[in-house]
Formats: structure tokens, C-alpha cells, sequence
């Protein structure tokens, strides 16, 4: 066990992992730690190992992974890499042409593609692609973003329609969706409203209720029947009698009223 550890934190030491056991018919075999590379390669392994270059800010490593890597200068935002740095010469850039663009110093020798703004996504362009910046997208109006990238957004979502019954509580943004809730007790909406509307209260109006409200619709109120109804039926009564007078003017007569009174003609 002891040896093992020994030999455990020399290939710590050396930039080494063992990648494969020791066996009684074939020797241990090492691989390098990442950020290493192999400087003894053995037996399709590798005995020692070194640490990458590190380069100072601006620059980046020529032809990372490989032995004694070289720093370059980077290329400013809206460039590429054309031709790698030599040991006599600097980096040589050339501008990202044909809708690509690098928005940061780099050692790439490729442009990023500009994004699209798909309006199939309920997006739409707010800023065009340049060389040094890529596209931003924005949201269609009634929409909010469900995918927000580099300051825009590449995917958005049409706002919930609050039902009838339910008001907006807060109403959709581009970044947010619309939230609805229930309308409380004895009163209504018809789900595009920022409140609900309280049910008409009939006897506050002298209205003799026909329907109760719900949650969609309000009360349904009438008129109140009832001492209409009675003053006709005595309208009726007295003309009765009237005619009855006419036509015997000496009898008399007597005629049920409301109430189960009797009324002389």
C-alpha cells in the first residue's frame, strides 16, 4: 500500500493518472492529467508530463495539447485568425465578412453564424448583426420570452387568456406571463378584465330578482309585480261595478277583493 501511494503521488508530481492496473503479464500504464501533455511518451503511455503553457491576458495558445504550446496575440472582436503567430511574426486577423461575427478577443480561425430572428417563435430582429455583435431578437407583441439569450431572447410564448370567471391580477410582460385568478364571492368577469365586477343587487334597486349571479354573469333583476297586479285586478272591480250600476241601477252588488274581503258595489 505504500508503495502504491508513492507511486500515486509521483504521477501526481509527473502530470500522470494511471489509466491502466499493473498485471503479472503487462506493466502499469499512465495517461496524462488534463492540462498536461507528455514529454516521455512510453510504451504507447506515457512516463512524465508538463503543464500547458499559460498565456497573459490578450493571447491564446498555438496549437493547444501539443508540446512547448506557443502564445499568440488574440484578434480583436469582429476579426478572426488568419495566420497563426510565428516565432518573427504576430498573429494575422482578417474581419468576420458574410452574417458571422466574434463579439470577443479570440484565437479562432472561424466566425460565429449571426442568429435569425424566427417570427415562427414569436420573435422578431431589434438590433441587426455586425462584424463584433450578434443579432437581437425581441419579443412579438402579446408574447413573453421563454428562451433569453445574449440579451435578447430566441423563443417566445403567447400570454395566457385568462377564462371567464377569473380576472388578470398581473398582467403579461415580455419577460412574464399573464397571471389570472378567480373572481371572489358575488361577483363576475368575463376573464379580460383587470377585476370583477360585484353582482347587481336587485331589492337595492326596488327590482325583485329573476336569476342569481355567478362567476361569468351577473344578476338578473325584474320588475317588482305585485302591487301592479293589484291595483289593476281593483281597476277591474270598480269598472265592473260601474257597468253593473248601469244596468241595474237598483240591485246591488258584491265582489270579492283581494285579501278575501267583500267590497260593495
Amino acid at each position: 500500500h505504500e508503495s502504491s501511494n508513492i507511486n500515486y503521488h509521483l504521477f501526481l508530481c509527473l502530470g500522470l493518472k494511471t489509466v491502466k492496473e499493473c498485471k503479472a503479464s503487462s506493466d502499469t500504464a499512465c495517461g496524462v492529467l488534463e492540462g498536461n501533455y507528455c514529454i516521455d511518451p512510453y510504451e504507447g503511455g506515457c512516463r512524465a508530463a508538463q503543464k500547458h503553457t499559460t498565456c497573459k491576458p490578450g493571447h491564446f495558445i498555438k496549437h493547444p495539447g501539443l508540446m512547448y504550446g506557443q502564445c499568440c496575440p488574440m484578434c480583436p472582436p469582429g476579426t478572426r485568425v488568419y495566420r497563426q503567430c510565428t516565432e518573427f511574426t504576430s498573429t494575422s486577423c482578417v474581419p468576420c465578412i458574410g452574417s458571422t461575427f466574434t463579439n470577443k478577443p479570440n484565437g479562432l480561425s472561424y466566425c460565429f453564424p449571426c442568429t435569425v430572428c424566427d417570427q415562427g417563435l414569436l420573435v422578431k430582429t431589434v438590433k441587426e448583426c455586425t462584424a463584433s455583435s450578434d443579432t437581437v431578437c425581441g419579443v412579438l407583441e402579446g408574447n413573453y420570452c421563454i428562451d433569453p439569450y445574449g440579451g435578447g431572447c430566441r423563443a417566445a410564448q403567447k400570454h395566457t387568456t385568462c377564462k371567464p370567471g377569473h380576472f388578470i391580477r398581473q398582467p403579461g410582460t415580455d419577460s412574464a406571463d399573464t397571471v389570472c385568478e378567480n373572481c371572489p364571492e358575488n361577483s363576475y368577469s368575463n376573464g379580460s378584465s383587470t377585476s370583477c365586477t360585484p353582482h347587481t343587487n336587485c331589492e337595492s334597486k326596488g327590482l325583485s330578482p329573476v336569476k342569481p349571479g355567478n362567476s361569468v354573469s351577473d344578476s338578473q333583476c325584474g320588475q317588482n309585480g305585485g302591487p301592479v297586479i293589484a291595483w289593476i285586478v281593483v281597476g277591474i272591480i270598480f269598472v265592473t261595478c260601474k257597468l253593473q250600476e248601469l244596468i241595474r241601477p237598483t240591485s246591488s252588488c258584491t265582489v270579492q277583493v283581494l285579501g278575501g274581503r267583500s267590497s260593495a258595489c
